[in-house]
């Protein structure tokens, strides 16, 4: 069993007792998994909780202040289900109106009297009552990607893997085109990156496959709006932000990106070597990293990357999911396979 921790609202930091507390329960917790969840904002809460739990720390670089509390719950919500709960623990009072999460969540004052023991035994029935509730509905995901006819190799892609999702989620294909044109994807809803602004707090899951190309542009602004799991096709977005920022669309998105992901070491290198060595010698990716609720890649030198850029540390949680590979239908039969060897002069055997 999973339980997440969550500290996304202590941006103020915490109390001793309430770290101790999470100590004593985390020493209790036996064969239960616990993470936590924290602001990236608060670095000394962060180095605190680090120090605690070393390698259990996710870290959530959620705004400060938002339009509203629908969009604060929807964010704090995709933070959270990154993170893949049974059951959530927020160590603070309840409010008067918590939001609806679709995963239990349990908030527990650090000094109620009754204990940790106790607590464990609440935290074991509101996971397995989720377990047991039947799902009145698919979740639904909000897909943001290029898709047909937009000519990247991503499009395709997910032309292909939108239909295999669909076997579980109800999903909005967001994106920032005129159209949609592949067979494969009729019926499914079209949205536009606002509109997801707007309805995040309607959708389960946010999606992202995100590139080093034009096809992609929305993105960098839209998933820090709208935090998502990513897909990283491509560790280096340098060319695309340097594009950008030339053409206008994202201005002085190269030299932003330089500096939030490489500090003052990228700008300094930036302006001794230049614009194009720079293009070639640094990821510029953080912005991207930093509000992904989780990251999966195609290959495991996506994670090689990420350890030398940023740490021993800055891979922990990514999943390799390698490419998928369609096969024409009756390509896998055996006279497919016997055709297949005569062309190419291959004997049996």
């Amino acid at each position: 069993m999973r339980i997440v921790i969550d500290f996304l609202h202590a941006r103020d930091g915490i109390e001793p007792a309430t770290l101790d507390f999470i100590k004593v329960l985390a020493a209790a917790a036996g064969p239960r998994e616990l993470w936590i969840a924290a602001p990236l904002g608060h670095p000394a809460l962060l180095d605190d909780l680090r120090l605690a739990f070393p390698g259990r720390v996710r870290a959530f670089d959620l705004p400060a202040r938002l339009a509203g509390e629908r969009l604060a719950a929807a964010l704090r919500e995709h933070a959270l289900a990154g993170l893949s709960p049974d059951v959530v623990l927020v160590p603070a009072q309840a409010p008067r109106a918590a939001p609806k999460l679709p995963f239990p969540v349990l908030y527990r004052d650090p000094r109620d009297p009754h204990g940790v023991p106790a607590l464990l035994l609440e935290l074991d029935a509101s996971a397995a009552e989720r377990v047991s509730r039947p799902q009145a509905a698919r979740p639904k995901l909000a897909y943001v990607s290029p898709l047909p006819p937009v000519k990247s190799g991503i499009a395709d892609y997910s032309a292909e893997l939108v239909p295999e999702l669909a076997r579980y989620y109800d999903i909005e294909l967001v994106v920032d085109q005129d159209s949609v044109l592949d067979a494969r994807l009729e019926g499914f809803p079209m949205r536009s990156p606002d509109w997801l602004r707007a309805h995040a707090h309607e959708v389960e899951r946010v999606v992202y496959h995100v590139g080093n190309s034009h096809a992609h542009q929305h993105m960098f602004a839209l998933i820090r709006d709208v935090p998502g799991i990513v897909v990283l096709h491509d560790f280096y977005f340098s060319g695309v932000l340097d594009n950008l920022e030339r053409e206008g669309y994202l201005p002085q998105a190269f030299v932003k990106a330089l500096y939030e992901s490489h500090g003052y070491t990228g700008l300094l290198s930036h302006r001794k070597e230049g614009r194009n060595p720079s293009i070639w010698k640094y990821p510029l990716n953080k912005g991207v990293l930093d509000n992904a609720a989780g990251v999966i890649v195609h290959a495991d030198f996506s994670k090689e990357l990420a350890t030398q850029w940023y740490g021993p540390e800055a891979a922990e949680g990514w999943q390799t999911i390698p490419l998928l590979r369609g096969r024409p239908q009756g390509s896998g039969t055996p006279q497919a396979r016997a055709a297949a060897r005569a062309r190419l002069g291959i004997g049996e055997g």
